[in-house]
């Protein structure tokens, strides 16, 4: 989210097996995620990231701690969150 504008970016899932193992939930395998896009198409400024989580017809979106902070030309912060 820049500003008051939100755009959707599609990411794909990756393995995460020891998620699965931790939580002791085989079918959590595919919780991770990866993102890729190139910096020059992503405006600067500040975002929050969030999560579209859809699950059996269900849908909802979650805004994380998480912000990134694009500076500059190529140079990217990320800020951890509590």
């Amino acid at each position: 989210m820049f500003g008051d504008v939100s755009g959707p970016f599609t990411t794909i899932s990756i393995t995460c097996p020891d998620v699965a193992t931790k939580a002791e939930q085989p079918d959590w395998e595919l919780t991770g995620l990866r993102f890729a896009r190139r910096r020059d198409r992503l405006p600067m400024g500040e975002f929050q990231l969030g999560l579209l989580i859809t699950d059996g017809g269900k849908s909802e979106y979650i805004m994380t701690a998480r912000r990134l902070n694009l500076v500059g030309e190529g140079d990217a912060l990320l800020a951890a969150g509590n």
